[in-house]
């Protein structure tokens, strides 16, 4: 895939992640953080 189009696919991503969470707070939304899971040691999911 030409590097000019992935370049403009993840830039576009990130304006619309930012405008998401500028929507979310204008509506008065609470912002949700991520958290990952702890895994146990020897254990997988």
């Amino acid at each position: 895939m030409d590097p000019v189009i992935l370049k403009f696919l993840n830039r576009l991503s990130d304006a619309l992640f930012v405008l998401a969470r500028w929507v979310a707070k204008t509506q008065g939304e609470p912002e949700v953080l991520w958290q990952r899971e702890v895994q146990q040691q020897g254990k997988r999911s």
